[in-house]
């Protein structure tokens, strides 16, 4: 196995390296999972009765946000939490995430039907050996003959059809006696043989199984570079969401914090007879159903934290931390057209359809080809063992024969029938071919489109905070004169800006990364991390200009928490 482990991953290498320099060679990964014989014949079922289950029944009182802030906290004897930033996860995606596991693998295949294609078209070698035992005759007549035939043949196919064999027949006859000898007889036959199609089966049909094997290694390669980048995109899409959910906290925090101040502070006016007491309610009603939807934030958190998880491929028990290194993606200064000619030019995926129209192209050839009459060329050189030992060969009593087997093409139907099929698979090719060529060119001008859309809205979250806040700012200098419901209107004005600038923060980062993947300019390293391109800078070394200050959670799978605001808009 290892012999053919090496062939595979030199074959691998060729066609990733026919891609590029920053293409990703898989690797190969065997396991042993050979289980007992039990298994296969008995393999156990839990299906246990309900008489054996059982049910807690759990008391409607019970501290619930105790329970939930439990599953924040890290357990002493879970391993310690590890760190992740966005370039950590992209790396650890590509090294344990089980789907990137299964595109290495399904590339790997694609190299092994071609070895296996290749074999077949090399020099192949075969032996034979059968033993037989006979008994003939009656009473003292009765013979007893053990025969021995082995038969070696190498076996060679031929580039435009047909096959050559030589081989070597070795018989030998033991206890045969006879009336005059009483011996034993040897012989042996050297033979040469070749049967070439003249007309149906002659030509390019005769290697299409190789040729296709050897195309859809190929597109195997287009399809797995495509994966990554495709990969890398969706992976950081999960991280960029967890960010955004992160932020989404911390802005519920605060408007949970501003509308207990302004309950206390509309405690008191009411106290002091300047309020009615119905604001009251109406505040505390409000600090209630943030309470509610900031929890339902923080238990939405755990839940993309664990499912984050399982996609890289970590262990479910090992804690993650989530680092907010600076990520830098710039906007591209490109017209929706140009992204256009860029996605026609570079997209695999393209050249994929493209190619494929042509392997149907030449099967509608090849159906054409099978509608023909048979017309083989046979022929056969033999020379035939003599001497006791059957090994003494004599050359001048070598043995040929030459023929031409013409076939009528009496009952083609079927052929033809195939030769109608290939043509509408041909021409149904054409328009997939046609159709996802003019929707690379929709999704490309769009992803330039979603860019500007991204940035316009996110221009318009940071002029609503601004705008809100200042409209807080005035509410406070008129504390008096302003109900609390146009307070809480004001704050929740406030966070909902703030959840709509992180949203279109996340927007545009994915708008980014999906226009260079709709253009396929997104390149990704061996290791899975962004490649930039000339002109785009390094994203690890410079700031975002429209991103947080770098914090970390400090819980597993939980909540962040967040440092308290420095400037409170109530006071």
């Amino acid at each position: 196995m290892e012999t053919i482990d090496r062939r595979t991953l030199k074959l691998l290498e060729e066609r990733s390296k026919a891609l590029g320099a920053e293409t990703r060679t898989p690797p190969i990964r065997f396991s042993d999972t050979r289980t007992g014989r039990d298994d296969f014949r008995n393999p156990g079922t839990m299906n246990p009765d309900a008489s054996d289950l059982g049910f807690r029944q759990a008391a409607e009182d019970r501290d619930v946000a105790a329970r939930l802030a439990a599953a924040d906290r890290i357990d002493p004897d879970d391993p310690d939490p590890i760190l992740i930033n966005i370039f950590d996860a992209l790396r650890i995606a590509q090294e344990s995430a089980r789907e990137f596991m299964t595109a290495e693998e399904e590339y790997v295949l694609a190299a092994i039907r071609v070895l296996i294609e290749r074999h077949l078209w090399t020099p192949r070698l075969f032996n034979d050996t059968t033993v037989g035992v006979g008994r003939s005759g009656t009473g003292s007549g009765a013979e007893t003959t053990l025969r021995i035939i082995n038969e070696m043949r190498a076996r060679q196919r031929l580039p435009f059809g047909g096959q050559v064999e030589a081989s070597w027949i070795y018989r030998a006859t033991d206890q045969l006696r006879s009336a005059s000898t009483e011996g034993y007889i040897q012989s042996s036959t050297l033979a040469l043989t070749a049967d070439i199609p003249l007309l149906r089966g002659a030509g390019m049909i005769a290697r299409e199984d190789l040729i296709q094997a050897e195309r859809n290694l190929i597109y195997a390669a287009r399809r797995f570079e495509r994966f990554r980048r495709q990969f890398l995109v969706d992976i950081a899409d999960d991280f960029f969401s967890l960010l955004e959910t992160e932020s989404r906290i911390e802005s519920q925090e605060g408007r949970l914090q501003n509308q207990q101040r302004l309950l206390r502070r509309t405690e008191a006016s009411v106290d002091a007879g300047r309020r009615a007491a119905f604001e009251l309610a109406e505040v505390d009603n409000e600090v209630r159903a943030s309470l509610a939807e900031l929890e339902r934030l923080r238990e939405q958190y755990r839940l993309q934290i664990e499912r984050f998880r399982i996609r890289l491929g970590i262990d479910p028990q090992q804690p993650i931390l989530i680092d907010r290194t600076p990520f830098f993606l710039p906007e591209p200064d490109i017209t929706p057209d140009q992204a256009a000619e860029l996605a026609l030019e570079y997209r695999l995926d393209l050249q994929i359809q493209r190619d494929q129209l042509g392997d149907a192209r030449r099967s509608l050839a090849n159906a054409r080809n099978r509608v023909l009459p048979d017309l083989d060329l046979t022929g056969r050189v033999g020379l035939d063992g003599d001497g006791a030992s059957g090994l003494v060969y004599d050359f001048g009593e070598t043995n040929y024969n030459v023929g031409v087997t013409f076939g009528l093409p009496l009952d083609r139907e079927i052929e033809r029938l195939g030769v109608r099929q290939a043509s509408i698979n041909l021409e149904q090719r054409r328009r997939s071919y046609e159709q996802f060529r003019d929707q690379v060119i929709v999704n490309a001008r769009q992803s330039v489109r979603a860019i500007e859309l991204a940035r316009l809205r996110l221009t318009l979250a940071e002029e609503r905070i601004n705008i809100t806040i200042q409209r807080l700012r005035e509410q406070e200098l008129k504390e008096d004169e302003i109900s609390a419901d146009d307070i809480i209107r004001a704050q929740d004005a406030l966070t909902d800006a703030q959840n709509a600038r992180d949203s279109e923060r996340t927007n545009l980062r994915n708008a980014v990364l999906n226009f260079l993947l709709q253009t396929d300019q997104l390149r990704v390293a061996p290791d899975g991390t962004l490649l930039p391109l000339p002109g785009m800078g390094d994203p690890d070394e410079e700031p975002e200009l429209d991103t947080e200050p770098d914090r970390e959670v400090e819980s597993p799978g939980g909540v962040p928490t967040p440092e308290p605001a420095d400037e409170d808009p109530e006071n």
